[in-house]
């Protein structure tokens, strides 16, 4: 999707059917070569296990709504 050089249509399209197939099929997809740098990946992935290993309860407490 960055590339410098046009892209044509039809491999946007295969693109899209590719991700639609990966959420439907597996529920996520792996982004690679996305340029973020292997220790900020890193710290973003433990970061996201150690909230996500937190009690219900505390998870609750930065809950989004339509207000914020």
């Amino acid at each position: 999707l960055n590339s410098p050089t046009p892209v044509q249509p039809s491999t946007l399209d295969s693109l899209v059917v590719q991700v639609h197939a990966a959420c439907r099929d597996w529920g996520f997809f792996h982004v690679i070569n996305h340029g973020v740098s292997p220790e900020l990946y890193h710290t973003i992935k433990s970061e996201a296990a150690n909230f996500f290993s937190l009690p219900l309860q505390e998870k609750t407490k930065v809950r989004r709504d339509l207000d914020n």
